[in-house]
């Protein structure tokens, strides 16, 4: 495990699971009231994309090339996002809230679309998308949130429609997620942005959820950076997705501020 520090000074943390590492309280930025800690795993896009793709675990690895070669994968990448395609994500979002029985990110769907809308007009969205020939209607969706001032960009939200429940579907779900991540990278990288973040873990294993989506995330990328939000800003806090959200509110609030 890498840990970046805000001097950007890396050290390295030998550990059997994330939920072993210990980490010290850092620097709080001004300008946040009620900060929370938050981690992040990122990927410097300045290296070469052959030096990215043979950092994944050897078993994502393995994954990405048994669907390049046998999944017969779709993969579009949207940087300006209409509204019918955020509309469609949000059709699909709202089947992965009720099988997985999880939180919405922000109150109700019907904010969380505003929430994108409001991302769009400012020109700050991206949505990628990825499915096989053989299973159309099972899709991979990532939603992005650009800082194309300093040319980084965050996972807002990663979710899987698993129409079919069939377990080989699943399984195809599964590698496509990760081509996606790897097909994500490779477009963020040749559009110029240097930093592309995994978006908030939950490194101390809090719910199976949780420590699922962080191990995943960790077999894509194993640095750690770590940051703040303002709490009094956060529509409905919770852990790892819900924290990222909240930066993004700020992030958005800063964009508005700026213009």
């Amino acid at each position: 495990m890498i840990i970046v520090n805000d001097d950007n000074v890396t050290s390295i943390i030998n550990a059997e699971r994330p939920g072993d590492i210990k980490f010290e309280r850092i620097y709080c930025p001004d300008g946040l009231e009620n900060p929370v800690l938050q981690f992040a795993l990122v990927i410097n896009l300045e290296q070469e994309l052959e030096i990215i793709f043979d950092s994944f675990h050897k078993k994502t690895r393995y994954k990405i090339r048994r669907c390049i070669n046998g999944d017969k994968p779709v993969v579009n990448f949207d940087f300006s996002p209409s509204k019918y395609s955020i509309e469609n994500f949000i059709e699909y979002y709202k089947d992965f809230v009720r099988d997985k029985n999880s939180e919405v990110l922000s109150g109700t769907t019907g904010e969380l679309l505003n929430n994108l809308l409001k991302f769009q007009s400012l020109d700050c969205l991206a949505i990628s998308s990825a499915y096989s020939k053989d299973y159309p209607d099972d899709k991979v969706f990532h939603v992005y949130i650009l800082d194309k001032h300093v040319k980084n960009v965050r996972l807002l939200c990663s979710i899987s429609s698993f129409r079919n429940l069939d377990s080989a579907v699943k399984a195809v779900i599964g590698r496509l997620n990760r081509l996606l991540h790897y097909r994500d990278i490779e477009e963020f990288k040749n559009s110029g942005y240097l930093i592309y973040d995994l978006g908030g873990v939950d490194l101390n294993a809090h719910s199976e959820e949780t420590s699922n989506v962080a191990n995943f995330k960790l077999q894509l990328c194993d640095k750690v950076m770590k940051y703040y939000y303002a709490e009094n800003r956060a529509l409905t806090p919770k852990r790892g997705g819900g924290l990222l959200y909240s930066s993004c509110i700020n992030f958005l609030d800063r964009l508005q501020t700026n213009d």
